[in-house]
């Protein structure tokens, strides 16, 4: 076997993994959006329960969250579909949001969520690269020249 064939060898397991993985990140992907479709019809149903029948009691804490569960699932879905640090950043955002506002927990486990925070819009803010900002910056220059 020479070079060659092995690197066409290598090419093709590559290839091979690349495609069991995309389909492993689809099933996955299915499967997220089901239990987020799930959550969201009995987050649904709680709410109009409370609604039309003031006897069901329903708490605000389980209530909300119900809800960020969902919106944590979404980031997360999207996160699986976009393959960004922007969206990898969103669903952390999201998790510390969530747990700073439905987890009972000490002084010292809050402060570290809020540090935790701050330092994902710090880097956010300066050190994830923006496409977009620099597409239109190289749109400007181009205009200039």
């Amino acid at each position: 076997m020479n070079f060659k064939d092995v690197q066409l060898v290598r090419h093709k397991v590559q290839h091979l993994l690349q495609t069991i993985t995309f389909i492993l990140e689809l099933i996955l992907a299915l499967i997220v959006t089901a239990i987020i479709v799930m959550q969201g019809i009995h987050l649904i149903k709680l709410f109009v329960a409370h609604v039309f029948d003031p006897a069901v009691t329903v708490q605000y804490s389980d209530f909300l969250k119900e809800a960020l569960d969902i919106i944590v699932g979404v980031e997360f879905l999207k996160m699986l579909c976009q393959h960004s640090m922007s969206s990898v950043i969103d669903v952390l955002l999201f998790v510390l949001a969530r747990h700073l506002v439905v987890v009972e927990s000490t002084m010292l486990e809050s402060l570290l969520c809020i540090i935790s925070v701050a330092i994902l819009f710090a880097v956010r803010k300066f050190l994830m690269i923006r496409p977009l900002a620099q597409k239109g910056q190289k749109q400007e220059s181009s205009n200039h020249h």
